[in-house]
């Protein structure tokens, strides 16, 4: 049952999370600067194909391997991950 709490927390957050911005934020989070995980070379399409996740923050099963990828709204709402001003973003098209 815990586990349903937390995905729907992840799936909330997922959805909700939006950045504003008015004429007193700093410029870098207006929208024809932000840093967009679309545009990030380290965001790929989730396995389910409903939204992306980064490849730079996750978790590791220790006994299979396997890979954990956090999504990108968790990572971008999270000042100490990436945050909302993309700390970690790198521009696929450069």
């Amino acid at each position: 049952m815990k586990w349903m709490l937390i995905l729907l927390v992840i799936i909330y957050n997922s959805k909700s999370f939006l950045i504003p911005f008015n004429p007193t934020t700093s410029p870098e989070l207006h929208p024809g600067n932000l840093r967009l995980c679309a545009n990030c070379k380290e965001a790929r399409e989730s396995s389910g194909g409903n939204g992306l996740v980064c490849h730079l923050f996750g978790k590791i099963d220790p006994i299979w391997g396997k890979v954990y990828y956090d999504s990108c709204a968790v990572v971008r709402s999270n000042s100490s991950l990436c945050g909302s001003a993309g700390r970690y973003y790198v521009n696929v098209y450069k």
